[in-house]
């Protein structure tokens, strides 16, 4: 980017585009990370061009959640084509939406997806279990959205052998609790510094130091929780020495780690 680009003009810009990543549930943050890295975005680009093929195009969005932890949304006439890529019924998130764009209809993060559906021979989810494909499934189960409720809807095949059935309902329980148990876990604090960092060195090629001064224009003050009378309590503080230059460093090394697959340390076991 040319030394002359205005950089207080670029900070002050900033917080419209990122500040509604203080809000993100982890899962927003997963995708935040999976959006933005190379693989994910090789395999959107695949898909677009994949010979029209349904197992070829099965084959193709398996590699997907196997390298990305990223499910393959089910494919319903609310979901935004800008938003998806649509083949088949089969629907993936576009890299270049941002989390809140999304709506009500989420990407489908591994560990977080709100459908689990198990087929008689094998775990591969290859339909939506709320379509008329329905009867391929022996189990489906509904998660909730928010894991903090006593009540699991699950829907059983009659004809199941019980023995499946009860083997598959024990699975649903414990990824369900695993889940819930999960919840606690949270983002750092500094995550969205990372991803500015990030994105104004990838994208605008600014320096270090640079990247600094637009994160100072965009956040002239932050705070930090510090120690006063054995209690840790946030207070307000000027940003120059937060955004030095060595800080704006590890933050784009850091969101780098995060984006190329240290998320997924932050997935639901």
């Amino acid at each position: 980017m040319p030394r002359t680009v205005d950089l207080q003009m670029l900070g002050e810009a900033i917080p419209a585009i990122y500040d509604y990543t203080d809000t993100l549930p982890l899962e927003g943050w997963i995708w935040e990370f999976i959006r933005r890295n190379s693989d994910y975005n090789r395999f959107y680009e695949e898909c677009k061009t994949t010979e029209i093929n349904y197992n070829n195009y099965l084959k193709k969005i398996g590699r997907i959640t196997e390298v990305c932890a990223l499910r393959p949304n089910y494919s319903s006439h609310k979901l935004d084509k800008k938003l998806f890529l649509i083949k088949f019924f089969i629907a993936i998130p576009n890299p270049k939406a941002s989390y809140d764009k999304f709506g009500d209809f989420k990407p489908d993060i591994d560990g977080f997806t709100p459908v689990i559906a198990f087929k008689p021979q094998e775990d591969d989810l290859t339909h939506d279990s709320f379509s008329e494909r329905h009867s391929s499934y022996i189990v489906n189960a509904v998660l909730p959205p928010v894991a903090n409720i006593d009540t699991l809807y699950v829907g059983i095949d009659t004809k199941a052998d019980i023995n499946f059935v009860e083997e598959k309902l024990k699975l649903i329980l414990e990824k369900y609790l695993r889940r819930r148990e999960g919840r606690g876990r949270v983002r750092d604090d500094k995550w969205k510094y990372y991803l500015i960092a990030y994105d104004l060195k990838k994208e605008k090629n600014l320096t270090y130091d640079q990247i600094g001064l637009v994160l100072m224009y965009a956040y002239p003050e932050i705070i930090r929780k510090k120690l006063v009378d054995g209690k840790r309590v946030p207070q307000r503080e000027s940003s120059t020495s937060y955004f030095s230059k060595s800080n704006c460093e590890d933050f784009y090394k850091k969101a780098l780690l995060l984006i190329e697959g240290e998320y997924k340390n932050y997935l639901p076991s």
